[in-house]
This record gives C-alpha cells, structure tokens and sequence, in this order.
C-alpha cells in the first residue's frame, strides 16, 4: 500500500452534508412539481446518517464503515433514493476494504463503485431523467480527466461541470421512476439529478488541495 495522504470518511460526508445543506431549498423546490417538496430534506437527513455512523465506527477499516453507513442508511433513510445511494455506497465499501481512510488515488475506485452500486439498484438509463443523468457523466467526466493527465484539480472542475450540465438537460427528458414520472410536455429538472450533483461536489470538495 502507498503512502498517500488520506482523509476520514467522516470528513469526506461531512463535506456531502454542507453541500446538501446549502443546496436543500433549492432541491425541495424542484420538488414541489408532482412531488412532496422534501427531497433536499431527506437528502440531507439520509446524509447526516451516514456521517454520524462513519464518525461513529472511525475505529474500523474504510470498507467496513461503508458497509456499516450503507445498511443504516438503507434501515434508517427517507424517501426513493435512500436504497439507491446505499447500494452505491455497498459496491464503493470494497475498493477501500483494508484502507484506515480514502486518498486521491482511492478516489476514482470509490466513485467507480459509488457509481455502478446506484445503476445497478435503479436499472435506470442516461437519458430517462434521472440522478443517473447527472451521477453518471459527473463520474466519467473525473475518470476521464484524469486517464488522459489531467491535474486533480482540473479534473474535478470537468466531472462538477458535466454533473451540472446533466443535471440541467433532465429538465427536458421524461422521468420515468417513482412520483416524478412527467412527459416532454411537463419540463422540470429533476431533483434527483440535482442532488445528485450536490453530492459529487461535496465529495470533490473536499479533494481540491491534494
């Protein structure tokens, strides 16, 4: 194993929590189409969960926390996307099995697993106006950045941009999942994408300066 800087897990969600803390009306009032205008709620609430438990089973390896978060999360969280991100967090739990943290060059394995968990559990596609519209070119947007050379940095200025811009074009696709189902002919963004986004960008935030 390298000797790489790392962070703690709790510090990386603490970073999530502020985000989604920062971005929560604005997520609870892209919810109000069709919806119960909680989602940034429940999206903070669902956060703050896994926070607390990574805090409070800082004793243990990286992946084990995962697993611990991921089945709190899953027992413990609100609304449609609490399954979701724990399956995420399940997959991303075993690219850090043995790790006493997470560290830049975990992070594109964590965000790969992160990734696949959530596609697997929705079964969504690109395109169908979903958290996968905004997670999926967030995280290809990094990987990519960085495959090629590219600076941390300048990397995560990419995937944050391609997780916006995604988010953004949901406004005009069909959702097809859950309360937000809605035609062409009823345009909103969806407030999964969006905090979808708020999630990536509190992750990389707190990534900038390695």
């Amino acid at each position: 194993m390298s000797n790489q800087r790392t962070v703690s897990l709790a510090d990386v969600f603490d970073s999530v929590v502020n985000q989604l803390r920062n971005d929560r009306q604005h997520l609870n009032d892209l919810d109000r189409n069709n919806g119960n205008a909680n989602h940034g709620d429940n999206m903070v609430n669902n956060f703050e969960l896994v926070a607390n438990t990574l805090r409070n089973t800082s004793g243990e390896d990286a992946g084990t926390q995962l697993r611990r978060a991921a089945d709190v999360l899953q027992q413990q969280g609100q609304g449609a996307t609490a399954n979701i991100y724990a399956q995420g967090l399940r997959e991303a739990s075993q690219q850090l099995a043995g790790r006493a943290g997470i560290g830049i060059e975990d992070l594109l394995p964590f965000l790969q697993g992160l990734l696949g968990g959530v596609q697997r559990q929705t079964g969504a596609q690109p395109g169908q106006g979903t958290l996968i519209d905004s997670l999926l070119p967030g995280v290809m947007g990094y990987i990519q950045a960085r495959n090629s050379g590219r600076s941390n940095g300048d990397a995560i200025m990419d995937a944050i941009g391609s997780a916006m811009r995604g988010s953004r074009q949901t406004y005009n696709q069909p959702a097809q999942y859950g309360r937000s189902r809605r035609s062409v002919n009823q345009p909103w963004q969806d407030p999964g994408a969006s905090s979808a986004t708020s999630l990536l960008e509190g992750i990389f935030r707190r990534f900038v300066n390695f």
